[in-house]
């Protein structure tokens, strides 16, 4: 399957600006420094959705290199997702009271956070059920307290990841039909859902972008953009477009950041990352612009980083509050900018522990899916 450096370059300084943010919100640095560069630092939020643009194009890209029945894309999708997962969400069960004491109970923290806190307590095993089945994130935060963020901050992302997966290969022959009618109809529909959602159902619902049908375009944009690179035309792709366009719009005033033209800072980014990989496939990077996004996003660094992006992404937290704990029982007096020391002299150890859970435990899940698949074709081949 084709690969590009230039999607896991940008991966690893998406997972990387999700890192300092909530290294900077553990610290309180946003309360005690207040400017841009500080808030702008602590919006990983937009990191996360150029994660989701991403997401589209790789799986279309997956789709239409491996063109695999159902069963053997969804085995794969789970087993590359779920062992990591479930390791990180049990370490997050194990510290919880310390991860309380970190990221909640202080002076900074939203004044809700406490409250909502001792609500998903109250319906721990709730929360739990919902975090397995990878479906935290479809429960309302109206419904259920903090449902998407209850035991593992970041997988909220991991659990919209979880409910595209289940429908991308459906998404992607409607969306990409041959048939210009079924195109429209289908993008058309879709349209329609989206703005029920928006309108109707409400985005005041859910805390973060989390549930599929807010975002839908974000992933089809992706989806999109990888089509072109393989050659469609501008014309095939002005449904699914068009989708993209209108999800953007509705997304903007509603996740503004506080400003409603950073919403639009994840197509970008987006937009910068396809144009150097388009210009390159052509020319290489020649000029100084081509260099500069060459060094930015294919060197070694930049490539593993993104490599191990995922391990980053999920396990940064935990570690984070395992290091304060260390940090305190030690007898170090926690003030923000000891905080802010102890997370920072963690971060070679993320490095670290993100380069063995991607060759141990995200490596072995894809294995043993391989074998598993293996497996089932010899059973059904001798049946």
């Amino acid at each position: 399957m084709k690969h590009f450096k230039a999607i896991d370059g940008i991966r690893a300084w998406m997972a990387w600006w999700v890192v300092c943010q909530h290294m900077l919100q553990v610290a309180g640095i946003p309360s005690q420094i207040q400017n841009f560069g500080i808030r702008f630092l602590t919006m990983g939020g937009i990191g996360v959705m150029v994660f989701v643009i991403i997401s589209g194009f790789v799986i279309q890209n997956m789709l239409e290199q491996k063109n695999e029945p159902y069963k053997v894309y969804i085995i794969r999708r789970l087993f590359r997702i779920y062992p990591l997962y479930i390791i990180a969400l049990i370490l997050a069960l194990i510290l919880r009271e310390s991860y309380a004491t970190y990221f909640v109970y202080t002076p900074w923290a939203e004044p809700s956070a406490a409250a909502v806190f001792q609500d998903q307590q109250q319906h721990l095993q709730i929360h739990i059920g919902l975090h397995i089945l990878l479906l935290q994130s479809v429960v309302p935060d109206t419904l259920l307290k903090g449902s998407s963020l209850a035991l593992l901050g970041p997988a909220w992302s991991l659990s919209l990841e979880w409910q595209f997966y289940l429908v991308a290969p459906f998404l992607a022959a409607l969306a990409f039909h041959r048939a210009v009618l079924v195109r429209a109809g289908a993008c058309t529909a879709m349209a329609v859902a989206l703005l029920l959602t928006y309108r109707v159902i409400g985005t005041e619902n859910w805390a973060y972008p989390a549930f599929l049908p807010l975002v839908v375009g974000y992933f089809l944009l992706g989806m999109a953009t990888c089509r072109k690179l393989h050659g469609s035309s501008w014309a095939s792709l002005s449904p699914p477009l068009a989708l993209s366009a209108l999800n953007i719009a509705l997304f903007t005033p509603a996740y503004a950041y506080g400003k409603a033209g950073l919403s639009l800072l994840p197509i970008a980014i987006w937009g910068a990352v396809i144009w150097h990989v388009a210009r390159t496939k052509e020319v290489g990077p020649k000029d100084l612009a081509g260099k500069v996004m060459s060094l930015l996003l294919e060197s070694k660094i930049a490539n593993n980083l993104g490599l191990w992006s995922y391990s980053t992404y999920l396990l940064h937290i935990p570690s984070f509050t395992a290091a304060l704990y260390v940090a305190q029982a030690s007898g170090i007096k926690l003030t923000p900018y000891h905080r802010l020391g102890v997370t920072l002299l963690t971060l070679p150890i993320i490095i670290l522990l993100s380069r063995f859970t991607y060759r141990r435990i995200e490596g072995s899940g894809s294995r043993l899916a391989s074998l598993m698949l293996c497996g089932l074709k010899t059973r059904t081949a001798t049946t």
